[in-house]
């Protein structure tokens, strides 16, 4: 039997960017549509805009004025803003609105002499873009380790990368209350994404096995498969022919209690064809499995007496 958490699929900013992009496209025939960098971390959607004609491109200094571009919904840094309007090039703006948030906190916070701190993924792209609005001067924490490079003698405000575990983040305060660091802080971790992790991890700890669905560049759909395989038996998979060459060599009976899950990034509907191909392969093996063995041992039986004549 195949379960689904109570909150799962993409959140209103994943959302909101893929509609950007295809009503763009539908009212602008005329002209071409563009990504700056991967709208979201999920080759599924990626492949489905290139089908669309809305390709992604990791550099824009070559656009004419025939083309549109569109920032993704992990934001970018103010100098990217800057100089898109220096250059004249037409945009439109799909951060999600509480990356857009952190970016407008941090910015005030910075003006007004403080020391920022991103709690989240050196390397994530929201966290880079989120440093570029306090002149890439943050301190970024992505693990305890990274606490010995803070100051003392300095005033700090704290954010955190949206989609980062809470675990981490209460970590990081507990560290600068205990240490009594001069600090403030806003806890912007995306409400959705909590809601998603809360309700997977509540059906993992009935399920017999879990699917997690999404791509694997993906934080949060990474930070869900973690928390999961903490209750019971994960995979995680973005590839649908790799979940097949996977599930064709277990064996499912309509008793086995199976849950699927994906991070904000993940439609529902990709999820639905991992289920969809899932129920398909329990189907057949519980109603056709005598069969097929059946007709294996006549087709073994069949090249016997071909050979004898």
């Amino acid at each position: 039997m195949i379960y689904y958490p109570k909150v799962y699929g993409t959140c209103s900013g994943a959302d909101k960017a893929i509609q950007m992009a295809y009503k763009l496209k539908e009212e602008n025939k005329d002209k071409n549509i563009f990504i700056y960098k991967e709208i979201l971390h999920n080759k599924y959607i990626l492949d489905e805009l290139e089908k669309n004609g809305i390709k992604t491109i990791n550099n824009y200094d070559n656009l004419t004025p025939n083309d549109i571009l569109i920032i993704r919904a992990h934001g970018e840094g103010k100098k990217v803003f800057d100089d898109l309007n220096k250059k004249n090039i037409t945009y439109y703006d799909a951060t999600c609105i509480n990356v857009r948030k952190v970016h407008k906190l941090v910015e005030s916070k910075y003006n007004d002499n403080y020391n920022i701190i991103i709690v989240g993924k050196k390397n994530h792209p929201e966290v880079i873009g989120t440093n570029g609005w306090c002149d890439d001067t943050a301190t970024i924490i992505e693990n305890k380790n990274d606490l010995v490079n803070l100051d003392k003698n300095k005033k700090y405000y704290m954010v955190s990368q949206t989609t980062i575990g809470l675990d981490l983040f209460n970590m990081v305060i507990d560290y600068l209350k205990n240490n009594n660091y001069d600090f403030e802080y806003d806890n912007t971790i995306c409400n959705v994404q909590k809601a998603i992790q809360t309700s997977s991890v509540e059906l993992a700890k009935n399920m017999d096995i879990m699917f997690i669905i999404g791509g694997k560049n993906s934080s949060n759909t990474k930070e869900l498969y973690n928390l999961c395989k903490k209750e019971c038996d994960s995979y995680f998979f973005d590839d649908i022919s790799d979940f097949y060459n996977f599930i064709k060599n277990e064996y499912y009976t309509e008793n086995t209690k199976i849950g699927f899950t994906g991070g904000a990034s993940t439609l529902k509907t990709q999820i639905f064809e991992f289920t969809h191909l899932l129920e398909f392969i329990i189907y057949y093996n519980n109603r056709y499995k005598d069969i097929t063995k059946e007709m294996i041992k006549y087709n073994k039986s069949l090249k016997k007496i071909m050979k004898m004549k």
